[in-house]
Order: structure tokens, then C-alpha cells, then sequence
């Protein structure tokens, strides 16, 4: 797979030493927002056992990004840490480990994998599509805007209907 067909947004996997595109990222954030909005809907004894398997799977200690839990933010270690973050979301349920330092490549498996719609339904949770974001790729004369909330559907529904008939 050449760059030019990553730079027009192919969210197909690839091997784990390939870049993320900027657009594979900029789904990921929307999804990700989308997805710890989702976990507020979990009864508190379900709710701590899916943080704890999303905490699992996106952990990676090495690795030099966070993301919040809480809302979704995605950033640098430097950027996200407890003492700079200013999160979205003021509440405090529970002193859970809300910053998980993970990778792009964890987020993307996790994210654009599917991995996280099955923790959803464990607990009887629909994923909400992700709002609509104008995306700007760094090849603007050839791509134009795409609508993230689209391709993020067309996601879910792929997976979903995988898990549902086995094909």
C-alpha cells in the first residue's frame, strides 16, 4: 500500500510498523469522544469492569500519548498529564485512572478494530455514531472536506453486521 492511498483516508489495517494517516487520527479522536460518552450510560458495577478492560487493551507504557477517559481528549504525554489536563467532563465518579498512556497503533486497533463496540455491548450499550467533523487533510487540492461521522457509521455497521452473521 503506497502513501498516496493512505493520504486518501484507507482505514484498512496495516502492518504494526505503519503510520497512522492524519485521518485515521482524526477519526480515532471523534470516536473516541463518541465512545467515553457511551461509557457514562454503564451502571457503576459494569461500568468499572469496562474501564478496567479498556484500560487493558489500550495501555502501553512506552508509548508517548494519553487519553482521557472522561472525555475523549487525545494528546502528547506532556500535553495530557494530570496536572495539565483540564478535562471536559468535571465530574469525578470515582478516583479511576482516567489518563491512560497508550499508542496510535493500540488506539487505531481499538478504535477503527471494532474492539470497542464489543466492550459496549457486554453491557447492553449501543455506540453512538461520532458527530459530524470536517477533516482537512494535508493534501487539500486533491481531497476535499470528509464528513467523519460517515465513515465512522459505515465502521459500526460493518462490525456489527460481521459479529451478527459471522461473515
Amino acid at each position: 500500500m503506497n502513501k498516496s492511498n493512505n493520504d486518501k483516508g484507507n482505514l484498512g489495517h496495516r502492518g504494526p510498523t505503519d503510520q497512522i494517516t492524519n485521518r485515521e487520527k482524526s477519526v480515532i479522536k471523534t470516536v473516541s469522544e463518541s465512545f467515553v460518552s457511551d461509557l457514562l450510560l454503564a451502571p457503576l458495577g459494569e461500568g468499572l469492569q469496562v474501564y478496567q478492560e479498556t484500560i487493558d487493551e489500550l495501555y502501553d507504557g512506552k508509548a508517548r500519548i494519553r487519553i482521557c477517559l472522561k472525555c475523549g481528549d487525545i494528546n502528547s504525554t506532556s500535553k495530557l498529564s494530570k496536572e495539565t489536563h483540564i478535562c471536559t467532563k468535571s465530574f469525578d465518579k470515582l478516583a479511576f485512572p482516567y489518563l491512560v498512556t497508550t499508542s496510535w497503533l493500540k488506539l487505531r486497533d481499538f478504535f477503527l478494530g471494532g474492539a470497542y463496540v464489543d466492550i459496549l455491548q457486554k453491557i447492553g450499550v449501543k455506540a453512538t455514531p461520532a458527530r459530524k467533523t470536517k477533516i482537512r487533510t494535508p493534501v487539500e487540492a486533491k481531497i476535499e472536506d470528509v464528513v467523519v461521522e460517515e465513515v465512522v457509521e459505515e465502521i459500526v455497521e460493518e462490525i456489527v453486521e460481521v459479529r451478527e452473521t459471522g461473515k
